[in-house]
């Protein structure tokens, strides 16, 4: 640490400059000051193993340092410890000493484990989707056989995916979904038929990673296994919507419709 000069500017006011920054503080704050940039330079830039993390947060008494589990947050990516409200603040000096010391130790955990940030990102991604499926459970019916028999049976669901079948025969086929989007469709209407609520998991077709095997879709799926209703896999010619959609049909529908 390099102290160039000390201003005084005015009665109560000192400018320390430290190398090329000066440094606006009270005179009464002189020393604690000066001790507690001496003690900053002495960490900053520096990239710590655990040991010497540890034994720095115990050094200048900041308290249990944390785990490396529990850094890598912005703060320790991007955060800026050497701005002035860290050190001319007297309140805020031992939140730059901890937040300097953390990121030191995030940059020590990356020099060790050059991969942590893609893995860290995998697990965040497997707690979110395991959180997401938690909160789409709660949505299924208790009793799935129960609710099948209550919206009209397996068999009326099955007849009613073959009649949409025959206006849609192309849905999802690329993410081998067709049966389940057929399925979801019909139970939204065999709901609305039936004035029972809809169900909040009809269109989960459309969120693949949310489709485990005790999805109620899969299930119902697994239950028509046996006559598991195909997409059609030809081209399709003139696909798109308004006109273009009944061209479409009108010049493909004997393939569609196996005639």
């Amino acid at each position: 640490m390099n102290i160039r000069k000390i201003e005084h500017k005015e009665s109560d006011e000192l400018i320390v400059w430290i190398n090329s920054t000066g440094w606006h503080i009270k005179v009464s704050d002189k020393e604690a000051f000066l001790e507690h940039m001496k003690q900053w330079f002495s960490i900053v830039g520096r990239t710590l193993t655990r040991t010497e993390y540890e034994e720095a947060y115990k050094q200048f008494d900041l308290g249990p340092p944390k785990s490396d589990d529990d850094l890598g947050n912005y703060g320790n990516c991007y955060g800026d410890f050497g701005m002035s409200h860290y050190h001319t603040m007297p309140e805020n000096r031992k939140a730059g000493m901890i937040g300097t010391l953390d990121q030191n130790r995030w940059i020590g955990l990356k020099k060790e484990q050059p991969n942590i940030e893609d893995i860290r990102k995998r697990q965040q991604a497997k707690d979110l989707l395991e959180i997401y499926r938690e909160n789409n459970r709660r949505g299924w019916p208790e009793d799935l056989q129960k609710y099948i028999d209550n919206i009209g049976g397996l068999e009326k669901i099955y007849d009613n995916c073959t009649v949409l079948h025959h206006t849609n025969p192309i849905p999802m086929r690329e993410k081998n979904l067709h049966m389940e989007w057929l399925i979801g469709h019909v139970l939204l209407t065999m709901s609305t038929q039936m004035k029972l609520p809809s169900p909040e998991w009809w269109a989960d077709w459309k969120k693949p990673h949310l489709l485990t095997p005790e999805h109620p879709l899969m299930k119902i799926a697994e239950k028509l296994k046996d006559r598991r209703i195909e997409p059609y896999t030809g081209t399709v010619r003139y696909f798109g919507y308004g006109e273009d959609c009944g061209d479409d049909v009108r010049k493909n529908y004997k393939d569609w419709l196996g005639n």
